[in-house]
């Protein structure tokens, strides 16, 4: 299990809850870092606002953010 600090959240990074959505998903992407940490659920795209220790406190794991596809 990854070491979560707030280092680690990047804008575009997914991150993977401790609990279930109640869509089923457990799998964010973050959109807004600073003090509050902008979560969209990939299940549902459900938009959710955290100040920083509570989502600090609720991530279990971040992914990295996926380099562009040269296409």
């Amino acid at each position: 299990m990854s070491n979560v600090n707030s280092k680690n959240l990047i804008s575009g990074a997914k991150a993977v809850m401790k609990k279930i959505h109640p869509c089923g998903s457990n799998l964010f992407l973050i959109t807004r870092t600073g003090a509050d940490v902008k979560l969209k659920c990939l299940g549902c795209n459900h938009k959710i606002m955290l100040d920083l220790q509570k989502a600090l406190k609720s991530i279990k794991k971040i992914l990295p953010p996926e380099p562009p596809s040269m296409t």
